[in-house]
C-alpha cells in the first residue's frame, strides 16, 4: 500500500483553487494597507478617496511590490500613478477602476513598462511608468477591445491580455491578475454601450465663430485652463485648440 495518495484531478484543481484564494486575501490585505498609508493622506478631495475605497477590490488591487530578479516592481509606481488621477478626472468623471499590467509587447525595444489602466464612464487612460503624458480614450474612439488569457513570462503563469482597437491602431495591455484583467474587459464593454447610447455626449456645438476666451488680464495658465475645458466639452475642435493655444503661448 503506497504512503502517499495520488491526488485526483479535482483535488489539484481545488488545492489550486484554495491557494488562489490565498494569494487574492493576501492581494486585497496589501491594497488596504497601501491606499490606507501611502495614497489616501495625500489626496485632498474626500469624495474621490471614497470612490477608491468603495470600488471593486478584484479591479483596483495594488500589489504593495514584488520582486523579479532584477528589481522591485509595482511600488512605488502603482501608488503614486492612482495620486494622477485625481487630477485627470473631469468635474462628470466618475471613476469605476484601474488595474496595473504591461505594454511590453508593444515596445519596438522589447522593454517592459508598468501601465495603470484607468476606467470611468466616459473613457479609458494608460498612465505609464515614467511618463508624464496621459494616453486618453474616448468610448466614441474606442472601436472594440478583445480579451483573452495567454501564458506569461514570469514562472510561466497565465496572464490577461487587453486588445484595444482605436481607429485601426492597436494598443495592448498584459495583466498578471487573469481575472482582474477580464473584469476590466467586462465593465469597458458595458460602459462603452451606455456612453454610445446617450445621445448628451455627441451632441455637437456650434463651432463656426472662434470662441473669444483670451483676455489680458488672465495669466497664461488661467487661458489654457479654460481653453482645455471647451476642448474637453467639444465646444472647439482640436485643430482650433492648437491654433488658440499658439496664441495663447506664442510659439
Amino acid at each position: 500500500m503506497p504512503i502517499f495518495k495520488k491526488r485526483t484531478e479535482e483535488e489539484k484543481q481545488a488545492r489550486r483553487e484554495e491557494q488562489s484564494e490565498k494569494d487574492r486575501q493576501i492581494l486585497l490585505k496589501n491594497r488596504s494597507e497601501a491606499l490606507e498609508s501611502k495614497v489616501f493622506p495625500t489626496i485632498n478631495d474626500e469624495k474621490i478617496v471614497e470612490v477608491i475605497r468603495n470600488l471593486d477590490k478584484d479591479l483596483s488591487l495594488v500589489h504593495g511590490g514584488f520582486r523579479t530578479s532584477t528589481h522591485v516592481r509595482g511600488f512605488p509606481f502603482e501608488l503614486e500613478s492612482i495620486l494622477k488621477i485625481e487630477h485627470l478626472l473631469k468635474d462628470t468623471e466618475i471613476l469605476l477602476g484601474f488595474v496595473f499590467g504591461d505594454d511590453f509587447r508593444t515596445d519596438r525595444n522589447g522593454n517592459s513598462h508598468m501601465q495603470l489602466l484607468v476606467i470611468t464612464n466616459s473613457r479609458i487612460m494608460f498612465i505609464r511608468e515614467g511618463k508624464t503624458k496621459v494616453k486618453s480614450i474616448s468610448y466614441s474612439e474606442l472601436d472594440s477591445v478583445a480579451f483573452k488569457s495567454v501564458k506569461g513570462i514570469l514562472l510561466s503563469m497565465a496572464e490577461g491580455e487587453l486588445t484595444f482597437y482605436i481607429d485601426s491602431k492597436i494598443h495592448k495591455f498584459i495583466g498578471q491578475r487573469v481575472k482582474s484583467i477580464e473584469k476590466a474587459h467586462q465593465v469597458i464593454n458595458e460602459t462603452k454601450v451606455i456612453f454610445m447610447a446617450n445621445p448628451a455626449n455627441f451632441e455637437k456645438t456650434n463651432t463656426s465663430t472662434p470662441v473669444a476666451i483670451v483676455q489680458d488680464e488672465k495669466s497664461v495658465t488661467e487661458q489654457l485652463n479654460e481653453l482645455k475645458q471647451l476642448l474637453y466639452s467639444r465646444t472647439i475642435t482640436q485643430e482650433q485648440y492648437d491654433t488658440m493655444k499658439a496664441k495663447i503661448t506664442g510659439k
